[in-house]
């Protein structure tokens, strides 16, 4: 398995992969394809905050990562957030998920001082995952203010 980083010619297959995570149970609300390669032309554009890898398998793209860089004030250090993380799913299962993460464990290593993601209730397998690798629940509700763009 390699994490390949986004090409221009992964757009179709990440909008397709994209709006199939996004009418799962994995996330909460809806976003639009506008967003999705708004994201897309970020990865490419080389932002610093934001970093797309396609997830590839004996040559065939299988998923996408998407990852944000920030810092942590609570934990006084650069953290990683796991924004999307999605296998088409014939990928399911197979325990890519976890190598994935354990590779970004140590990856950021010594280089972050988390990892961190956002999972809804529904998503239980996913969260059996999460906690397995020693993920915690924070003990607060997260919210957003989306600023109206001009």
């Amino acid at each position: 398995m390699d994490l390949i980083p986004f090409t221009t010619a992964n757009l179709a297959e990440f909008l397709e992969m994209s709006r199939d995570m996004y009418d799962s149970p994995a996330v909460a609300h809806p976003v639009s394809r506008d967003i999705f390669i708004a994201t897309f032309r970020a990865c490419l554009a080389g932002n610093q905050n934001i970093e797309g890898r396609m997830i590839c398998e004996n040559g065939e793209n299988i998923g996408y990562l998407l990852l944000a860089h920030s810092f942590s004030t609570e934990i006084g250090a650069p953290i990683i957030m796991i924004e999307e993380l999605y296998l088409i799913p014939e990928a399911r299962g197979r325990h890519i998920g976890r190598a994935i993460l354990e590779a970004l464990s140590r990856h950021y290593q010594n280089r972050a001082g988390a990892l961190k993601l956002e999972c809804t209730p529904e998503n239980k397998p996913a969260m059996r995952l999460y906690e397995s690798l020693g993920f915690q629940p924070l003990p607060y509700t997260a919210m957003v203010w989306e600023l109206p763009t001009t």
